[in-house]
């Protein structure tokens, strides 16, 4: 009767922490998929105030008022972090961010042929690409 407690007691332990795996699974790609969108997000916002910034001929460090860049998205609205992050527009010339996932990431490939990400420009990353 002892034998048949604990084989139970062991199985429920099994299920539980197979649970608690999945669970923590699931959740680390649910992680990753909003941390992409939040950068395809960011991509839209700089394309949007490219061309803003295009149309209205403004220089580097203008800055540019929200209400400029809404119509160059769907509804005019700005897209919105999906983790609940808040998005920076800044001055023509620097890259947006978010408050939750940063900025966008700049990748390039090293001299070995790695593909490597810097998460804001650099004269670091300039020079190792330039070689």
């Amino acid at each position: 009767m002892r034998y048949i407690r604990k084989a139970n007691l062991a199985m429920v332990f099994i299920v539980v922490g197979s649970l608690l795996y999945l669970g923590n699974l699931y959740g680390q790609r649910l992680a990753e998929k909003r941390r992409d969108q939040c950068f395809r997000n960011l991509g839209m916002i700089e394309a949007g105030m490219e061309a803003c910034a295009l149309e209205i001929h403004s220089k580097i460090g203008d800055s540019l008022p929200k209400d400029k860049i809404r119509p160059y998205f769907k509804n005019g609205k700005i897209p919105q972090c999906p983790s609940g992050g808040q998005y920076e527009i800044p001055v023509v010339g620097q890259m947006s961010k978010c408050s939750y996932h940063g900025v966008l990431p700049i990748f390039y490939s090293d001299s070995t042929g790695q593909v490597k990400a810097y998460q804001s420009v650099s004269l670091q990353a300039t020079n190792e690409t330039s070689r």
